[in-house]
């Protein structure tokens, strides 16, 4: 494994300074390749370590058709794509032990398989952590295979979870990449959102307690209605003069309600 690195590190250190402004390859010459076996390093992989890592900053490739590579993978071996994927998270796998390579899980739009990236970054710059909203590049497709993504449900996978390790039972799409733009993890952005809907919830509630009371306090307090009818029925000033008579009028606009002892 040492003599690897070492031949590794020596072939790019060679051919970076004098490829640096070339583009990526529309195919990349690869050794056979196996699909759809347990994730583990080959012949293939060096080669293309080596290829991306003389990619200039301004190489562009095309947009990859990633359903088109998953259903036929041996078909499209050394293609260089362009991938634009949703949330990465940053994993482990002892199938390759190559400096500078850092390995991301994702997914992209169209395929239902996960996306292993494995990108070369020897400048060190890098995503700062372990999670990041996205990420955007070139990339050369290596290979589909088998890995343990027992963890693909959350988001935060440690590093001692090896892809590599058994069971190696889910379908997974290998590109190797470089010259990467990420952009940060949105839990910062998310977490701010559900603060503010957290308080307009609060305010809500709030209003609707104080506004609750309100309405039960005024129950409470009995209000004197009077009607049309009722200042009708005991308005003095259409009595008659004689108590009796008086009387009388009170008990026919009171419907006889009114007893006198």
């Amino acid at each position: 494994m040492c003599d690897r690195r070492l031949i590794l590190a020596a072939l790019l250190s060679i051919t970076l300074p004098l490829i640096a402004q070339s583009p990526p390859p529309d195919e990349a010459k690869l050794p056979e390749v196996v699909d759809d076996q347990p994730l583990a390093a080959d012949p293939a992989l060096d080669a293309l370590v080596v290829d991306v890592g003389a990619w200039s900053a301004t190489a562009a490739a095309p947009a990859g058709n990633l359903a088109a590579i998953a259903s036929d993978p041996a078909a499209h071996h050394g293609q260089t794509v362009h991938l634009s994927t949703g949330p990465a998270t940053r994993v482990a796998s002892s199938a390759f032990d190559i400096p500078h390579l850092s390995a991301w899980q994702t997914s992209a739009d169209l395929v239902s398989e996960p996306l292993l990236l494995l990108i070369y970054e020897p400048d060190g710059s890098g995503a700062l952590g372990d999670q990041v909203g996205s990420i955007e590049l070139n990339a050369t497709f290596w290979k589909s295979a088998l890995a343990n993504m027992r963890s693909t449900s959350s988001r935060s996978r440690p590093e001692s979870t090896d892809l590599a390790a058994p069971p190696a039972t889910e379908r997974i799409l290998v590109f190797v990449g470089a010259l990467p733009r990420y952009s940060p993890a949105t839990a910062d952005q998310s977490l701010a959102w559900g603060n503010l809907v957290a308080a307009l919830l609060i305010g809500g509630a709030l209003l609707f307690l104080v506004r609750r009371l309100a309405l039960r306090r005024a129950a409470r307090r009995p209000d004197r209605v009077i009607s049309a009818a009722s200042e009708e029925t005991w308005n003095d000033a259409n009595l008659p003069d004689e108590p009796a008579e008086a009387l009388a009028e009170l008990r026919r606009r009171g419907g006889d309600t009114i007893t006198h002892d």
